[in-house]
């Protein structure tokens, strides 16, 4: 998590302002930062076992207060396991470093600490709090590292689409597809309910953006931000938003124009069938690995990069695709349907064999052992950089 201290948020302060007024708002600070130019190729290079320097697991407790449908964000400190879904059970649940069940943050209605949808999540280790993101009511929830209700950031004046919180007054905003008016902005970083920084006018709608747009992810020590349908990746920083990755698709590239005249129904099934690659999402990286997702026709593609060799993987062999990290580990899970699919499945006795050979017989008893009603097993997984 990106913790901000009160020298950097006056850098912050300092820097838009001047930014705002010597530069055109549509334009990011250009630094002294060097852009990481990454081309994308649609190869077979797969990560496999031989890759894989370390894994372990960790089983989520079932019990009937912490039944999970589908997860949405997990994000790990050194004793908890933070679990979102957003969709089912519309809970964040809190499990120990073992998986064992400690409680959920908050619940579904209008009332203080109460919520109509949870969007997203943000974790402050050193302050020990934890905060909810609620798109439909525009406000935050902060709580205690047990859970208990502190107070709400209501954030009325701005129809953004998802956030970030920055400190205790300052926050990134996304306005993908919910800019009205002056908001029209795919990003704005507000203090105390005031924008000083803004970056790229929209100029249409975006189609694919639901209620659970994602558009910052957390690295090592550093806030990603990507727009909806954008080819980078950004860092928020003290200077407004610098681009870290340019994401270069060759020929695959969707051309703006593509996007810009096209809306709603006619945008999606154009994005469904031209064949371009499109949409950065799913960002996490260890020190080593930078991880992404982007869009082809109407499907998902995995992306490893390795940053000191620049070689690209176009996925991962027995292991699930990460959804964070943690100290220079992958986490992704291992959810309970697809465990009963595969192990059921007639054709997959190689795989099944190959599976069991790479996690070695303790962890395959551990996996055949599992019910489908169980919650979804965790697996941390480090990748060797060789």
């Amino acid at each position: 998590m990106i913790i901000i201290n009160n020298k950097w948020l006056y850098g912050i302060c300092i820097a838009c302002m001047f930014f705002i007024s010597c530069s055109k708002s549509d334009e990011y600070f250009n630094s002294d930062f060097t852009t990481i130019t990454i081309k994308v190729e649609n190869t077979d290079n797969y990560l496999s076992n031989d890759d894989i320097e370390d894994f372990y697991f960790v089983k989520l407790e079932t019990v009937e207060e912490s039944l999970i449908g589908e997860i949405r964000r997990i994000r790990i400190t050194n004793d908890r396991i933070f679990v979102l879904d957003s969709e089912v059970a519309k809970s964040l649940f809190v499990f120990d470093s073992e998986g064992k069940f400690l409680f959920k943050v908050g619940s579904i209605g209008q009332g203080p600490g109460e919520y109509v949808t949870i969007n997203d999540f943000f974790l402050n280790e050193d302050k020990q709090s934890i905060a909810i993101f609620d798109a439909n009511l525009r406000k935050i929830n902060y709580y205690d590292w047990n859970g208990l209700y502190l107070h709400s950031k209501i954030l009325s004046d701005f129809w953004f689409h998802a956030c970030s919180p920055l400190s205790s007054e300052y926050y990134a905003l996304d306005f993908t597809k919910r800019a009205r008016g002056a908001n029209k902005y795919h990003l704005q970083i507000i203090d105390n309910n005031k924008p000083i920084f803004k970056y790229k006018k929209l100029t249409n709608d975006y189609a694919l953006s639901n209620n659970y747009h994602i558009a910052f992810y957390e690295g090592v020590d550093r806030l990603f931000y990507t727009p909806t349908l954008c080819d980078s990746l950004f860092i928020i920083s003290s200077e407004g938003i610098e681009e870290a990755y340019s994401i270069d698709f060759g020929d695959k590239k969707m051309p703006s124009k593509t996007i810009n005249k096209l809306t709603g129904s006619k945008q999606v099934e154009e994005l469904y069938s031209s064949g371009y690659f499109y949409g950065i999402k799913d960002v996490t990286e260890t020190n080593d690995f930078m991880y992404f997702s982007y869009s082809y026709l109407n499907s998902s593609l995995p992306f490893f990069y390795n940053k000191e060799k620049g070689i690209q993987h176009s996925g991962i062999l027995y292991f699930p695709l990460p959804l964070t990290s943690y100290n220079d580990y992958f986490v992704g899970v291992y959810e309970s349907h697809t465990i009963m699919a595969v192990l059921s499945a007639d054709n997959n006795q190689e795989y099944l064999n190959n599976w069991q050979q790479i996690i070695g017989d303790d962890y395959w008893s551990f996996i055949q052992s599992h019910k489908d009603e169980e919650n979804p097993l965790i697996v941390f997984y480090k990748i060797r950089n060789s």
